[in-house]
């Protein structure tokens, strides 16, 4: 097993660990994982492309270690933050609802669960990092939380159109401007 591999590893494994912590509602210790998990997200791919790691395995390692940490910050900032949460409730149920239908295109279309890579999926992902670290050591600011809603529904909409049109899904796709520039 490589080092971005076992930091994927890492990442499943902890982020079970940090839901425990939030569930315990032990602040200190969750911000503490959110944080070592987030850094473990940012490294793993760049030492994967560095010391040329990278692999079929360790790209879906990744995509689902991330899937499933980013997937907790809804539940911990709902173990904090349970009256935020439901004042935005229908917000945040057209996001699970988009971030669903998504990856249901993905299935039906390829068979397989997407994993396309693109910018807008690590932009989301940056801020969905810190609207929850913010939100954690602070509280959760609206208009952050409105900034990540527009982005993410950015991503999905951008997301399902790539889906649509192309024939094989491929990993760091970048962007679908990107994909219609090279045609």
């Amino acid at each position: 097993m490589n080092l971005p591999n076992a930091l994927s590893y890492f990442r499943l494994v902890g982020t079970f660990v940090m839901l425990i912590f939030s569930f315990l509602q032990n602040t200190l210790l969750t911000i503490i994982f959110y944080v070592v998990l987030g850094l473990s997200d940012a490294v793993d791919g760049f030492i994967a492309r560095v010391f040329n790691l990278e692999t079929e395995l360790g790209a879906k390692l990744d995509s689902l270690a991330d899937q499933i940490f980013y997937y907790s910050s809804p539940i911990i900032l709902y173990l904090f933050f349970p009256i935020f949460i439901k004042e935005q409730a229908l917000i945040i149920l057209i996001i699970i609802v988009s971030a669903l239908l998504m990856e249901l295109i993905h299935l039906i279309k390829h068979k397989t669960f997407g994993y396309l890579h693109l910018y807008s999926a690590k932009i989301s992902a940056l801020i969905l990092y810190f609207f929850t670290l913010h939100s954690l050591i602070f509280n959760p600011l609206l208009i952050l939380f409105y900034v990540l809603a527009a982005v993410l529904m950015f991503h999905f909409i951008e997301e399902i159109i790539l889906v649509l049109i192309i024939k094989k899904p491929k990993s760091n796709m970048k962007s679908l401007f990107h994909y219609l520039w090279k045609k």
